[in-house]
């Protein structure tokens, strides 16, 4: 799945991709999802001929912490908040409404990411300062 998410990023807006997906080389382990969002600018591919990285992109596994193995035949989905987020805290203390570092809201610079299991969805709030 691909999400745009509109960022400004050293006082220049971009719209920035993210990507997540199942990593079919990591299929049947707990780290086959795979989340990657483009680093730096302008847009460039992620590997060289020689298939040594480039720094354009960042990529990390997601790590799935319940002893079940997600399902790579289904979707792996993704949701990029914006710094317009409007998330309702329907009771008590929501995670994500709060998520916020020095008193400032930090939800849009998260990903949100969730995938099928054996028996159930699962997802994952990735909450660190993305850029």
């Amino acid at each position: 799945m691909i999400n745009v998410r509109t960022e400004v990023r050293d006082g220049v807006s971009r719209n920035v991709p993210y990507i997540s997906y199942g990593q079919m080389s990591n299929a049947e382990t707990r780290n086959s999802i795979r989340v990657a969002w483009q680093n730096e600018w302008p847009l460039r591919a992620g590997a060289n001929t020689d298939d040594s990285f480039t720094g354009a992109w960042e990529a990390m596994s997601v790590p799935v912490t319940s002893n079940r193995v997600p399902q790579l035949s289904e979707f792996v989905c993704n949701g990029v908040p914006s710094a317009t987020n409007n998330w309702a805290n329907t009771t008590g203390t929501n995670g994500l409404t709060t998520y916020s570092v020095g008193g400032t809201n930090r939800l849009n610079r998260s990903v949100l990411v969730s995938y099928m299991t054996d028996d159930w969805y699962e997802g994952a709030i990735l909450k660190a300062d993305i850029y």
